[in-house]
């Protein structure tokens, strides 16, 4: 190391190698200086007397923890874990020296984890994807400060509010107290616009990623570890609460909130909470301070909507999470037509408090909506809030017409487009195999995408058909895009790790990370959550994914997802027969082509091959061509062996 005070020492289990070069691949981009060098690991006192040195002199120890250091009861990192750990105890207090990384769902509570680590917030970088937020953090405590008080963010002072309000709008008591005010701006759940594609579903759960990486950073800080670990320019959209008298106008609330949270998370100088995190506040009366530390943001948004007629009134206030410091709050009563300039207007003035760069690309961004025309976004507002909070196939026949009627006004509507996409894309795959349909979305996402390349939603519309289409090579490419743009995108990873546990062969570790990351990013996603537990299965965790389905059944009981859940648990087992019990449970899941395919495998591995035969001939002519399980599953295994197969698949004309 050239310069070992201003030097990272990454500690990890050699499982973790791959990771741990993705961190130290992204601190070294930035030019700061990394002790990160798989060729040195060879052991011996020469080797051994290096690494004590490094220990000693480095400015940043960070201990990769996972799965692997966890499931390791010895291990060359573990002496590393203890010298750092003993070096910490001669530090000041307010100087930061660990930094843990977690690059998997290892929780903090892990008992072989050193009391040292426990006691500090983590930073959580699946697979060892690392954000510039983490970058931009470590540059900044290896960056010397003063060694007198510790800097501190300024309350700036609060600019006049921009304030048109009419006497007919409900206006709150000044003299109310913050406690109700909070209680009444808590009000409703926030859903993705633009950001990405919905879940079906919502889950809590409690289990966070389960596995860890070990990794060794030492650094220079001049605030206490818990603040400094959550990084300034960070900020959450509570839920707008709706203040009408109608509870059907609870999705103007939820859009309004949703595309600021959207255009703020395009911007790379921000971290921006993604709002399926923050949604498990509405209604909260817990304080800002105690809201900002649990999400690790810095800044809080919070508003209310009310609608009248064609007037929409908007309250929002700025917050500093730490103290509850009202930065500007502001009432803004324009025309629903001007619902595009008052979300603008937030946007930016936001911006402008946090003191965010903004390049000329992304400040021209903030004012770009899909459409300018306000029916066209009511209608895309109430589709993608129907296709998220609805269940199972009901969510498509919901959402569709709204998608419709948005393009019917305004056929150069981009998201609208990637929305109808999705909803044509998923249901050919699970439940009507129409070729129709596939074309109709494929038509879609190119023209979305010729509006707008980098638009988010597209882009996952366009993965999706990449599965209808059994090709989860493309799919995961895709997904993978998202991520990268999108860090916070939980849909995203939800489906990257879909895409990933279908592959051939499947990337069923990968699965796990991907889902474990959407889960920390919304525990309320059921998808997610089935999607692991089909991981867990493949990785031979059978206890696991009987954990995660169980939670599934416990907030979703009437899901088909988990009846696919306990189908394939009981097939993993052993028990076809109660495979198949599992499956006729939700007679409607029963029915689709999928559920077919898989009735069949259930037949197979009961020896019953003419009923096998006769479920993947009902498979196949209702449109089920998965190519990858067809020639390699282990399920289908025994009629692969069969003469019967091959001159099926060519009967409908399917190519292995």
């Amino acid at each position: 190391m050239t310069e070992p005070n201003r030097a990272v020492f990454l500690s990890y289990a050699s499982q973790d190698a791959e990771a741990a070069q993705r961190i130290c691949d992204a601190l070294r981009a930035a030019g700061i200086e990394v002790w990160f060098d798989q060729s040195e690991l060879r052991g011996g006192d020469a080797w051994d007397a290096a690494i004590r040195k490094q220990i000693k002199s480095c400015a940043l120890f960070i201990p990769v923890v996972s799965a692997n250091t966890h499931a390791r009861v010895e291990g060359y990192f573990r002496l590393e874990w203890k010298l750092a750990v003993d070096r910490s105890h001669l530090i000041a207090p307010d100087q930061a020296f660990l930094l843990p990384v977690v690059i998997d769902g290892t929780p903090q509570t892990d008992e072989r984890i050193p009391d040292r680590f426990r006691e500090l917030q983590w930073s959580r970088l699946p697979a060892g994807e690392t954000p510039s937020v983490f970058v931009e953090r470590v540059s900044g405590l290896l960056t010397p400060e003063p060694a007198h008080a510790p800097a501190q963010m300024r309350s700036p002072d609060a600019p006049a509010p921009h304030t048109a309000a009419a006497a007919r709008w409900p206006v709150p008591n000044p003299a109310t107290s913050r406690q109700t005010q909070r209680v009444l701006l808590l009000v409703a759940a926030v859903a993705v616009i633009g950001v990405g594609y919905f879940a079906v579903d919502k889950l809590w759960l409690s289990k966070r990623p389960t596995e860890g990486t070990q990794t060794s950073v030492s650094t220079r800080q001049t605030a206490s570890p818990a603040q400094t670990a959550i990084p300034e320019k960070s900020i959450a959209v509570l839920p707008f609460a709706n203040m009408s008298s109608d509870s059907a106008q609870d999705y103007l609330g939820d859009g309004i909130a949703a595309e600021i949270t959207s255009k703020l998370s395009r911007l790379k100088g921000l971290l921006v909470k993604a709002r399926t995190g923050v949604a498990r506040y509405k209604g909260s009366t817990q304080s800002p301070s105690e809201i900002g530390a649990a999400l690790g943001v810095s800044w809080l948004l919070e508003g209310s909507v009310a609608r009248a007629g064609d007037r929409i009134r908007v309250t929002t206030t700025l917050l500093k999470a730490h103290d509850g410091f009202e930065v500007w709050s502001e009432n803004a009563d324009e025309k629903l037509d001007d619902i595009f300039t008052m979300q603008e207007h937030i946007a930016a003035r936001t911006v402008e408090a946090l003191t965010v760069t903004l390049t000329p690309e992304e400040r021209h961004s903030l004012s770009e909506w899909g459409t300018h025309n306000a029916a066209a976004y009511d209608e895309y507002l109430q589709g993608e809030v129907l296709y998220e909070s609805v269940v199972d196939r009901t969510r498509f026949d919901a959402s569709r017409p709204h998608f419709e009627r948005a393009l019917a006004i305004d056929p150069q509507f981009a998201p609208a487009m990637a929305g109808l996409a999705s909803v044509e894309a998923q249901e050919y795959r699970d439940f009507d195999s129409d070729p129709a349909r596939l074309t109709r979305a494929d038509d879609l996402v190119r023209r979305a995408l010729d509006i707008d390349p980098h638009l988010g939603r597209a882009l996952i519309a366009a993965a999706e058909l990449h599965v209808a289409r059994y090709d989860y090579d493309g799919a995961a490419e895709r997904f993978a895009q998202v991520t990268a743009d999108e860090p916070e995108n939980y849909v995203a990873w939800d489906l990257r790790c879909w895409a990933e546990g279908y592959r051939t062969p499947p990337h069923a570790a990968e699965a796990e990370q991907y889902c474990r990351r959407a889960l920390q990013i919304n525990p309320g996603h059921v998808n997610a959550l089935y999607h692991l537990a089909r991981a867990l299965l493949q990785l031979g965790r059978v206890a696991e994914a009987d954990r995660a389905i169980a939670k599934l059944d416990e907030v979703a009981p009437d899901s088909s997802l988990g009846t696919s859940g306990h189908f394939w648990s009981e097939l993993y087992q052993g028990r076809p027969r109660q495979a198949l019990a599992a499956l006729d449970r939700n007679r409607e899941a029963a029915q689709t082509p999928l559920a077919a395919a898989w009735t069949a495998m259930a037949y197979g591995q009961l020896g019953e091959l003419d009923l096998a035969f006769a479920k993947l001939d009902k498979a196949l002519a209702a449109g089920y061509r998965d190519p990858g399980e067809l020639r390699s599953s282990r399920w289908f295994a025994p009629l692969r062996k069969d003469r019967r197969f091959e001159p099926l698949l060519e009967k409908y004309g399917v190519s292995l």
